[in-house]
């Protein structure tokens, strides 16, 4: 979806990377175009989304945990925070982020 000429999540992805806090910016997606414009603004996208997270009854926080535990087992790489931010907050900031 565009929003101002832009893709949505791009809005989102801009904002984590600003953050003085966000060390590491990763979208969990299961589709290739989403992947294709998070890593063109930036973002980490290393692995598309099971099928069984994808769905209308999947959770948001399944998706986290799977998304963590996939940086913890195969990327070896832990974090003492984890934040989510969802792609359908485009006026969010990099300030809101670290205000928050």
């Amino acid at each position: 979806m565009l929003l101002g000429g832009k893709e949505l999540i791009a809005y989102t992805i801009e904002a984590s990377r600003g953050s003085r806090y966000v060390d590491t910016t990763a979208v969990s997606t299961d589709y290739e175009n989403i992947g294709k414009v998070a890593l063109k603004y930036g973002a980490e996208v290393p692995f598309l989304r099971p099928a069984e997270l994808a769905t209308d009854t999947a959770s948001s926080s399944d998706a986290v945990l799977h998304a963590v535990n996939f940086y913890e087992k195969e990327l070896k790489k832990s974090y003492d925070i984890v934040i989510t931010l969802q792609p359908t907050s485009p006026f969010r900031t990099a300030r809101h982020i670290d205000e928050a």
